[in-house]
């Protein structure tokens, strides 16, 4: 039987999220994101599945560095898109008032709205359900973990509030990682690290013009720092398509060339539930964004110049 590690314990958005990627698998909690890679780098497990983006705080720093860490063989190989909610979790019978709420920082910032109007303290869990064992084992009354729906349980607690996210429809993308990219299917996304060379200017721009000359859509660039000296960073970049489109071998062979530092993360099917683009231009919209802006300038909307059509 194939193993899947996932960031754990019990009962996390995460192991929801391996149920469903790894179906069948036997499922290893492991403590952090960087243990979960690792652990697929070593060859502890077959596949990991990790958080990755959400759609409140966009990519997780600590999953994005831990998978640019490890050896360049490991890959994203699929992804799972998932509704989000949280429900936060007391010991049975406590009465007292609600001083402290512990949970995974991305959790805390995606109930902020309820944990500053509730006037609590916060504390940091590296995961919602590793919270939730906190919670449990200390026992101190007046501590409350926030967590996903039915992780309390697990520990003996029980519910308190549900739904107590300041955006409903929150999404979280789960991303699992293994050694060997799926072959093409259509509807794809292929993910890169790459580092310009530090003496070189104009880096970044020399790499979005060759996705933009080329037409593929980058749909998420985050900078991270290169951690060898300050003002050294690599970027995060993610598009559509497949690294063996021909845009995208193009794209790549120019980059490498050009003496840019590449790591090919992986080429993985985007996930059914994810909406497909809207690539319509709405010229109604957009005039009325732009009538808006001269307002804010010259106070009357209607005095605003008609631009030509375009």
């Amino acid at each position: 039987m194939s193993r899947t590690a996932y960031l754990g314990p019990p009962g996390t958005f995460t192991q929801r999220a391996a149920e469903a990627l790894s179906p069948g698998d036997e499922l290893v909690p492991l403590v952090t994101p960087a243990a979960v890679i690792a652990a697929v780098a070593a060859g502890e497990a077959d596949a990991g599945v990790v958080p990755f983006e959400n759609s409140i705080e966009g990519e997780i720093a600590a999953s994005l560095d831990a998978l640019a860490d490890v050896a360049p063989e490991i890959l994203i190989v699929a992804e799972q898109i998932t509704r989000v909610t949280f429900t936060l979790y007391r010991l049975p019978g406590d009465e007292t008032p609600l001083g402290t709420v512990v949970s995974h920082p991305a959790a805390l910032t995606q109930c902020a709205r309820f944990l500053r109007q509730a006037g609590v303290a916060t504390e940091a869990s590296p995961s919602t359900a590793a919270a939730c064992a906190s919670v449990a084992e200390k026992a101190v009354p007046g501590t409350a973990a926030l967590a996903a729906p039915g992780a309390g349980e697990i520990y003996g607690l029980v519910p308190a509030a549900t739904e107590l996210e300041d955006t409903r429809g929150a999404m979280t993308r789960f991303v699992k990682v293994g050694r060997e990219s799926p072959p093409q299917t259509g509807r794809d996304r292929t993910a890169f690290i790459i580092q310009p060379p530090a003496d070189q200017p104009g880096g970044l721009v020399m790499i979005l013009q060759s996705f933009s000359l080329r037409g593929v859509n980058l749909t998420a660039i985050t900078s991270r720092p290169a951690r060898d000296a300050l003002g050294n960073y690599w970027f995060y970049l993610e598009c559509e398509g497949h690294i063996a489109d021909d845009d995208l071998r193009a794209i790549t062979m120019s980059l490498l060339t050009a003496g840019e530092t590449i790591r090919f993360l992986g080429s993985f099917p985007e996930d059914p539930a994810r909406p497909e683009p809207s690539r319509s231009r709405d010229y109604g919209s957009a005039y009325r964004a732009y009538r808006d802006m001269v307002a804010r300038v010259a106070g009357r909307a209607e005095d605003s110049p008609v631009p030509p059509d375009y």
